[in-house]
């Protein structure tokens, strides 16, 4: 399975081998919208989405997973900053696009919106790497006629529309972006990439082809767990997590004598880099001596009632997560790579969300899964990048 990953406003992680882009994912997230004296009405135009698209539009801090809502103007200030991201359920394909929307009040009841629609670009840009330098190049395309180029990757800056950075002190890996706007900031778009370096090449998903699964028995009191999974990096690890119990072992075995009615089996197969990963998790329902599978969350998500938006991510210190329904106490349970459980928190019922502080933790993949404590068999899970 290759992976992808949500990077800022429209990004694709990347994690393997050598590569010159990532350009996997087809995705190209877009929208339009129109407004009157209360309402502001939005419409996805993005392209090449993934089977079973996830949409997330905020604004004002207003949040939707509507595929085409509508917001009230009440409150908003004289420009607001849209984003919508798009993603798919297991997030291997997601992509955002943020929006600054300019409201002029020409008199007391007519408003004049620039509108997206007449803003067509759209921010990408290519890399390489040779020798000590990362040469960057402009991709995007509708640029406004008096474009200008804003670059960022570790704290260095450029305005040439194609610049290069020495890699020298560079991190492992480095978040670039690319803002590309016109001289009134009326239309404008971010690109951000997150790269993984090694020496002179870049590490990209395209060559992780890798699919955590595995099948179980039960027999005598014993679960027997065996890895199935595809594509395994050379050298595969393993990491199983139930009930609090781990094993590094491909096929190993647990005793059921104190599991609880549900549990939830985890398997986490990794290169010794750290560059190809992948987890696949199981909720099993155990009676006696069968046990019922509840709920395949394929190792990424799995939802009906509540939806939570996990930001930034990447994250450094902080980490904000919001979730759709507050009806009741919701558990945040945050896991390493390797499923260690190194964070527990909650989020009460009468809040919609909780900020973590994650300057204990040290950089690399992290799962954040969220549980309903009324609909505890109903599991969010997502990745988060620590950096």
């Amino acid at each position: 399975m290759k992976k992808l990953f949500l990077i800022a406003f429209a990004s694709i992680f990347g994690i393997g081998a050598i590569a010159q882009d990532t350009t996997d994912c087809a995705l190209f997230v877009n929208f339009s919208y129109t407004v009157d004296d209360d309402n502001i009405y939005f419409t996805n135009t993005s392209t090449g989405e993934p089977l079973g698209p996830i949409y997330s539009w905020t604004i004002d801090g207003l949040t939707s997973a509507l595929e085409n809502p509508t917001f009230s103007r009440a409150g908003f200030e004289a420009t607001e900053t849209v984003c919508l991201t798009v993603h798919d359920a297991p997030f291997e394909c997601a992509g955002e696009r943020c929006e600054l929307i300019d409201f002029e009040m020409l008199d007391d009841s007519i408003i004049i919106i620039i509108d997206s629609t007449d803003c067509l670009l759209s921010t990408s840009f290519t890399y390489t790497v040779a020798g000590d330098m990362l040469y960057l190049t402009n991709t995007s395309t509708g640029e406004p006629a008096d474009a200008n180029y804003s670059w960022s990757v570790d704290g260095l800056y450029s305005s040439e529309e194609n610049p290069s950075f020495s890699t020298l002190g560079f991190e492992a890996y480095e978040e670039v972006c690319l803002t590309v706007y016109d001289s009134v900031e009326s239309c404008f778009g971010t690109y951000c990439e997150l790269i993984y370096l090694d020496g002179d090449t870049i590490i990209d998903s395209t060559d992780c082809l890798l699919n955590a699964s595995f099948t179980f028995t039960l027999d005598g009191g014993m679960l027997n767990l065996f890895n199935t999974s595809t594509d395994e990096p050379f050298g595969a690890y393993y990491n199983w997590s139930v009930d609090g119990l781990y094993s590094s072992e491909e096929n190993p075995s647990f005793s059921t004598a104190d599991f609880e009615a549900t549990e939830e089996v985890c398997l986490t197969v990794y290169d010794s880099s750290e560059f190809c990963i992948d987890t696949y998790c199981l909720t099993l329902a155990f009676d006696g001596d069968t046990v019922i599978i509840i709920d395949s969350t394929a190792g990424i998500f799995s939802a009906e009632k509540v939806s939570m938006e996990m930001f930034p991510n990447p994250a450094k210190d902080v980490l904000t997560i919001k979730v759709s329904n507050s009806n009741s106490t919701k558990q945040v349970n945050v896991y390493s790579a390797y499923g260690e459980l190194v964070r527990v928190e909650q989020i009460a019922r009468e809040n919609s969300q909780i900020i973590l502080d994650l300057t204990d933790l040290t950089n690399g993949i992290y799962i954040v899964t969220i549980i309903d404590e009324e609909n505890p068999d109903l599991i969010i899970r997502e990745k988060l990048i620590k950096n």
